[in-house]
């Protein structure tokens, strides 16, 4: 499921969404083996010292593309989109 299909139009979210980092774009296939899929060629980028800073910025792009999310979500349905106090991550908006 991608952001887009929370929304029933999606020029909703194409305009809330932040813009795609530069490092997203060049690093595609390592986010994909770090966040998007479950696999061992992870641990390849696991042990690059030189990919904790990147993990940081992804990260934190994600967390910015939630709140954006969270924000432009119709006032009834933010409350499908919950993130647990222990990840320490707020975006729960009410």
């Amino acid at each position: 499921m991608a952001a887009v299909d929370w929304f029933d139009d999606r020029r909703v979210w194409d305009a809330a969404r932040p813009p795609m980092p530069s490092f997203a774009r060049t690093d595609r296939r390592a986010i994909s083996q770090l966040v998007a899929h479950l696999t061992y060629g992870r641990r390849r980028y696991a042990l690059l010292k030189e990919w904790k800073w990147r993990v940081t910025r992804l990260h934190n792009h994600l967390v910015d593309c939630a709140t954006a999310m969270k924000r432009a979500l119709a006032p009834g349905r933010r409350g499908w989109l919950r993130v647990p106090p222990q990840l320490g991550v707020d975006i729960n908006l009410g």
